[in-house]
């Protein structure tokens, strides 16, 4: 059988082509590279496909301990693309108190096709200590997005992105799916799989048991970004000292103040507990203010207090505030006086401290 060279094949193809009404310019120049044996690629040639239409990535990878680094698939609304993701942790350690032996960032390459022709590329920087080491620990990623989602790993070679107005929803106190107002149907089928065995697509789709793995995922990342968060606070407030009682504490006050915190306090301070209250302040300061006729009367008066209590973290807290009883007829009445107690913080003479001193200050109260 006589063999067809390349060019007399191309010619044979564009008579056929000639009359069809399709785009074919881009399809023309693909034939021609390919009869000529150049493709137009983003990237390294080797280990890609040169099927007309097919999307080229470069497949070569750094050194990956941490097994996330290859090429993954994703199902969209385009088809199933090809993408290539390489993480790797920054060799630059944090600049944070208390964080100073842990890593600095992790920096993400990727390649990922949004159509079967272009590669779009790009390469982001998560900075901070808590994220880079808490994979270090757990062996699993959470990347906090810039313009995109977030990304954390479900298991072994698969990996959630969320759209790009769900980012940062793991971090905080409690998982957000525990949230009235978190839709995680909506926040899971918003968002992408991408696996590294292009058969197990089909089996990454939203369902009770996806959902349970995503709610695991989320919560194991967050306790551990949590954790490390309170660990280097531990060791930065590690020689912080509790604030000094002033001379006016009295059991009646430390009493009193820790009841009106509680009441203004505790439908807001969610997860917190408020352990005790004493007085920082040597003296009462009167203030005045004018009457709707002009005149000039006493208004309340204030004393600084502390109130000592607990995160949901476990991380204890002694902050500065003031305590304030208002006057009736131009004086205070210790027995009928209204009394508004802690209001405004004027600042964290003590801030976050070990808890070992806020418990063994309180032996100081007044009994």
């Amino acid at each position: 059988m006589r063999k067809i060279n390349a060019t007399t094949y191309l010619l044979m193809v564009c008579f056929v082509l000639g009359n069809v009404p399709f785009s074919n310019a881009q399809l023309l120049k693909k034939l021609k590279e390919t009869a000529s044996g150049k493709t137009e690629s983003s990237g390294s040639s080797k280990g890609s496909s040169n099927m007309i239409g097919a999307s080229e990535i470069n497949d070569e990878f750094k050194t990956d301990e941490l097994g996330l680094n290859g090429i993954y698939y994703a199902q969209t609304n385009k088809g199933i693309t090809k993408n290539k993701f390489e993480f790797e942790i920054c060799k630059d350690k944090s600049k944070a108190k208390g964080a100073e032996n842990m890593p600095g960032c992790i920096s993400f390459k990727y390649e990922i096709p949004e159509t079967n022709s272009t590669i779009w590329r790009n390469t982001v920087h998560n900075d901070g200590y808590a994220h880079p080491e808490s994979l270090l620990r757990i062996q699993k990623l959470y990347f906090d997005g810039r313009g995109y989602g977030d990304m954390f790993q479900i298991e072994s070679g698969v990996i959630f992105m969320s759209a790009s107005n769900w980012k940062g929803v793991i971090i905080g106190t409690e998982p957000a799916f525990k949230r009235e107002d978190f839709d995680l149907k909506s926040y899971i089928n918003s968002g992408s799989f991408y696996v590294k065995n292009k058969e197990d697509l089909k089996k990454w789709t939203y369902s009770a048991e996806i959902e349970e793995k995503v709610k695991n995922a989320m919560t194991e990342s967050m306790e551990t970004i949590n954790s490390i968060y309170s660990e280097v606070e531990g060791k930065r407030n590690a020689n912080n000292e509790m604030p000094s009682m002033g001379k006016l504490n009295t059991k009646f006050i430390q009493d009193r103040a820790l009841k009106t915190y509680k009441e203004k306090y505790d439908p807001i301070n969610k997860g917190w507990t408020h352990d005790y209250m004493y007085v920082h302040g040597n003296e009462w300061v009167n203030k005045k203010k004018y009457l709707p006729n002009g005149q000039l009367v006493e208004s309340h008066r204030e004393l600084h207090v502390v109130i000592v209590r607990k995160n949901p973290q476990g991380q204890c807290k002694a902050d500065l505030m003031y305590y304030v009883e208002i006057f009736e007829n131009g004086k205070y009445d210790a027995e009928n006086g209204k009394v508004t107690g802690p209001v405004s913080y004027m600042g964290m003479p003590g801030g976050y401290l070990p808890c070992e001193k806020a418990a063994a200050f309180k032996s100081k109260l007044a009994k």
